[in-house]
């Protein structure tokens, strides 16, 4: 099985010692706020991917290990993560499709990871789309993450790769969120290109983000900043936003405190910085096929066409689009999960119905 369910062959950097569950239930408890028991599920207690970034962060200081944080997704109880932890002997090479949710009688659907390079948010995607299997794309090595040095047109190569490993051939359903919606996008014009079918691309609040924008939409991306971050940081975004403008310097996005201050492992904060480049660095390829974009809108004076419009300059098939008032980083909490997962079902379903 080329699919990553076994923790086998990761490549991980090992812990210094043997580990117990009862300390990684100690984790977890102080991750999620809660008591956390040897046997109870990181997700059923409320787990997503901000507390398991605090999980791996505390692992890594307290034990030295640097693991990738889909484990969570195959052991998600702290007996089971301290045995696979146990097993990994950093030997082998990782393969990147991790399997989410295997049961359903259609063709999969494949979610590349966003700017932590890690797919278990959308773990919880998975368990709203029924009868449908779901298996994610994380970056690859996060233990010692690499520059690519073709950036995404590398990343899509290896996830092709690897997906047609396990399915040699389509129809591929192919998506992603935030950077992941580059990457598919790359992916689902290369399998188009190699002859296979690609009914539906999945682009999950991805925004282009190109120095020869017009003032318009350079106006409206200013703008719609304001509804990402919280009130009190409005000074600190405008000068911010800028300070780039004037310098013309690409000085990366405003991150506010909350975020800033978050407990994020050693080698996700390397991974990011890693991925923000290649992010930068790429070049739109066209695409004709039929795509689903969601978008993310937390205020309700903000208008959706400042992240839409700079795509249609590389969609030229069928767009479909459907938003949500929420923020971009809280697109896969409720109430908004639900909705979203509703409509990418229906998408889904109406996309079969034509191959």
């Amino acid at each position: 099985m080329l699919v990553q369910d076994d923790y086998k062959a990761v490549k991980t950097a090992p812990p210094r010692g043997p580990i117990s569950h009862e300390i990684l239930a100690e984790i977890f408890s102080t991750a999620l706020g809660i008591d956390a028991g040897i046997d109870d599920d990181f997700f059923a207690l409320g787990g997503a991917s901000i507390q398991a970034a605090a999980v791996f962060s505390q692992i890594e200081r307290r034990l030295g290990a640097k693991l990738p944080m889909a484990m969570l997704v195959q052991y998600s109880t702290p007996r089971a993560l301290a045995a696979a932890i146990g097993k990994s002997d950093g030997s082998a090479e990782e393969s990147t499709l991790i399997a989410l949710q295997r049961d359903g009688r259609h063709p999969p659907l494949f979610l590349v990871h966003p700017l932590d390079g890690s797919v278990v948010r959308y773990r919880a995607l998975a368990a709203h789309l029924p009868d449908q299997p779901v298996y994610g794309l994380q970056y690859p090595d996060q233990d010692k993450p690499r520059i690519p040095s073709h950036g995404v047109a590398e990343l899509a190569q290896r996830y092709i790769a690897d997906i047609r490993k396990e399915f040699p051939h389509g129809p591929y359903y192919i998506g992603g969120y935030s950077f992941g919606g580059y990457v598919a996008l790359e992916i689902a014009a290369r399998l188009k290109d190699a002859g296979e079918q690609v009914p539906l691309l999945i682009i999950l609040d991805s925004a282009i983000q190109k120095v020869e924008a017009t003032f318009d939409a350079k106006l409206a991306s200013f703008l719609s900043g304001f509804g990402e971050v919280p009130t009190g940081e409005w000074p600190a975004y405008a000068w911010h936003k800028i300070l780039r403008f004037v310098t013309g310097r690409r000085t990366g996005l405003y991150m506010p405190a909350d975020i800033r201050n978050r407990e994020v492992p050693s080698n996700i904060r390397e991974l990011k910085e890693i991925i923000r480049k290649a992010g930068r660095d790429y070049q739109h390829c066209r695409y004709d096929g039929p795509v689903f974009f969601v978008s993310a809108i937390s205020r309700p004076w903000l208008s959706t066409q400042h992240i839409v419009a700079p795509w249609r300059a590389f969609l030229t098939g069928s767009l479909e689009h459907f938003f949500v008032r929420t923020r971009h980083l809280q697109l896969f909490d409720e109430p908004s999960l639900s909705r979203i997962a509703a409509q990418i079902a229906r998408a889904l379903d109406k996309q079969r119905q034509d191959v």
